[in-house]
């Protein structure tokens, strides 16, 4: 038996690769980290638990639908009857159960790659155990669940369609406008002058590697970032929330970066995400214990491609090349000069810039 407080996604990878059937149940998910497990070519199931046949958002299972259409040895269920909120991970070899992690971490990127002692899991291994009773019981648990499942393609179950945005009029000193959903927030990729003009960032927002002293030199776009105000946080304490003023990574290093969270972009793209940055110390600047972002952008740190990542994504979107400095011209043509960036579940968000088609 062993306590996991690091490292997760490693663990749970080398456990898949070692077994020939996989059972995972959590209550929430990221797309990306059921796809990387779907892709080793090991029989798996997964259940989710926390959604409802109602409640799971379009473009979440429109990505699902995709990726269990892609791999041929997965399933992916809904438990329909209630809610489950388990963290089990079931590890299987030759139809027999071998070892489980349970624990705190949801099946994905933001639970599997959180900060050291942010989740836990507990390994119990048919090995190390002197019975196989914790193991019995989990495996009749999984019986249980798969009771009250269905297939991700029964027709019992209808995406909820995401609420189209209507736009509430700026009040006084408002920078931004309202979205009129709590869980939506309008992203604006310019700033306001004091003439209440709209201007891009020189050397920031979508044009972040336009600044003097840029260290990304080798990168194959320039980088960016979507800008988080301070209004922002104000209005929509359920998508911007504080983390840690000093946070180290599983490394041990010092990070100015939430934890990983996976955002779907409404033409499908999955991309790995962090909130970087500081602004607002809490509860004072005297005595600094958490501190909320400044910026949301690129975040898998494995690459080493950072902010490159969202400029490139979003020029290839507007159709410019991957250094153009995007002015206010360019966003008016493209048909949006914002982000509509909205909280699914924990750790996962999506992200509209539908603008103008492109020809």
């Amino acid at each position: 038996m062993a306590i996991l407080v690091k490292n997760l996604k490693k663990k749970v990878l080398e456990n898949a690769k070692e077994s020939d059937q996989i059972i995972i149940i959590t209550g929430y998910f990221s797309p990306d980290m059921i796809d990387e497990i779907a892709k080793m070519g090991v029989p798996f199931v997964y259940y989710y638990g926390m959604y409802g046949i109602d409640k799971i958002a379009k473009p979440v299972y429109d990505k699902l639908i995709s990726i269990n259409n892609s791999n041929s040895n997965l399933k992916l269920k809904f438990v329909h009857t209630q809610r489950v909120h388990t963290k089990c991970y079931l590890f299987y070899k030759n139809t027999k159960l071998e070892n489980a992690l349970v624990g705190s971490a949801n099946c994905s990127i933001n639970g599997l790659c959180s900060i050291e002692n942010a989740e836990m899991l507990i390994e119990l291994n048919k090995k190390e155990l002197k019975s196989d009773r914790y193991l019995f019981e989990l495996n009749e648990y999984i019986k249980r669940i798969e009771k009250i499942a269905i297939d991700i393609s029964d027709p019992a179950i209808v995406p909820k369609k995401l609420k189209d945005v209507k736009k509430h009029r700026k009040r006084g000193k408002d920078k931004i406008q309202d979205s009129g959903n709590p869980l939506s927030a309008i992203m604006p990729l310019y700033k306001v002058d004091k003439k209440g003009r709209k201007k891009t960032y020189k050397a920031g927002g979508p044009n972040w590697g336009n600044q003097k002293g840029n260290v990304a030199t080798k990168q194959d776009a320039m980088e960016a970032y979507i800008p988080i105000l301070t209004e922002h946080l104000d209005k929509y304490p359920l998508l911007f929330q504080p983390y840690p003023v000093d946070r180290l990574t599983t490394g041990g290093k010092k990070t100015r970066k939430s934890d990983p969270v996976t955002v779907i972009w409404d033409d499908g793209e999955m991309m790995t995400m962090t909130f970087q940055g500081t602004q607002r110390a809490y509860p004072s600047k005297q005595n600094p214990l958490m501190v909320y972002p400044k910026q949301l952008s690129y975040g898998d740190d494995s690459t080493k491609r950072g902010g490159a990542v969202l400029g490139k994504y979003l020029r290839k979107r507007m159709n410019v090349d991957p250094f153009h400095i995007i002015t206010i011209n360019d966003l008016k043509k493209y048909g949006r000069d914002h982000i509509l960036l909205t909280y699914v579940s924990p750790g996962l968000y999506t992200a509209d810039f539908s603008g103008t088609p492109l020809t």
